[in-house]
This record gives structure tokens, sequence and C-alpha cells, in this order.
């Protein structure tokens, strides 16, 4: 029931914006991404999150990743 108060409140969606940023603040630089509830499953999720939006907002962008939860926007 706790978890249920947990769901729809956009933590999801505004770490999805802040780790994009720190890519983009942040080039050529691993940025290792954590979400909120900071369990394996759940960083994996959302780092495939980021890489959704970044393939459909920011195709032109090369990400890499680096380890299942460490990405890094590579700057040409």
């Amino acid at each position: 029931m706790n978890e249920d108060l947990n769901r729809a409140t956009g933590r999801t969606t505004r770490l999805v914006d802040y780790y994009i940023q720190e890519l983009f603040n942040h080039p050529n630089e691993e940025v290792e991404i954590i979400d909120h509830t900071n369990t394996q499953k759940s960083n994996t999720h959302l780092t495939q999150l980021i890489l959704q939006r970044m393939y459909n907002e920011h195709r032109q962008i090369k990400i890499k990743v680096i380890k299942q939860n460490v990405l890094k926007y590579v700057q040409m």
C-alpha cells in the first residue's frame, strides 16, 4: 500500500530530465544513473528511459553505454 503512494509522482521523469542535463553539461564524462529507489533493476530501467528519450528527442547525439547504468555523451 505504501508503495502505491509513491507512484505517479513524477520523480522518475524528473530524474530522466536531470540525467539528460548532466550528460549535456559533462560531455565525454561518465555519468552514473541512480534511480530514487537505487536498486539494480530500477537503475537499469531509468537508464533505458534516458536512452529512449535521447533517441526520440536527440537522435543526432551519440550516447555510449559504459556499464549497465553508466552513460557517456560522446561529443565529437
